[in-house]
């Protein structure tokens, strides 16, 4: 397969929910666990029986994988017995586009705060 031509097309965002996470793996057992979950999560991919049920490792995995408007990266550190984590989703049905949302949102949070 050779690929003579790729366009690349973009779309406007505004907002984006982000999270920040570490994962906790105390053995290799365990690291490789996580990696093969979230590979399976990311990618769609049901892993173990294929029933979506049950992983060859006892956990219970999600049928059908992220949806498509999320991002995820593992950031994988040598000698850690942590794995940090970046996720981010740009539904528009749950993170508004609209023009001064965030603006909005920021007045909310601060008036809750009793700031403003």
């Amino acid at each position: 397969c050779v690929v003579a031509e790729l366009t690349l097309r973009c779309y406007p965002l505004r907002n984006a929910a982000c999270l920040t996470f570490d994962l906790v793996a105390s053995n290799v057992r365990v690291r490789t666990a996580i990696l093969r979950n979230w590979a399976d999560w990311i990618c769609g991919d049901l892993g173990g029986s294929g029933d979506g049920a049950e992983g060859d490792d006892g956990s219970v995995r999600s049928v059908g994988g992220a949806p498509k408007e999320v991002y995820s990266q593992l950031i994988l550190p040598a000698g850690s017995s942590s794995i940090p984590c970046v996720c981010a989703s740009v539904d528009p049905e749950v993170v508004p586009q609209s023009e001064g949302r965030l603006e909005q949102f920021n007045d909310m949070t601060e008036k809750r705060r009793g700031g403003g």
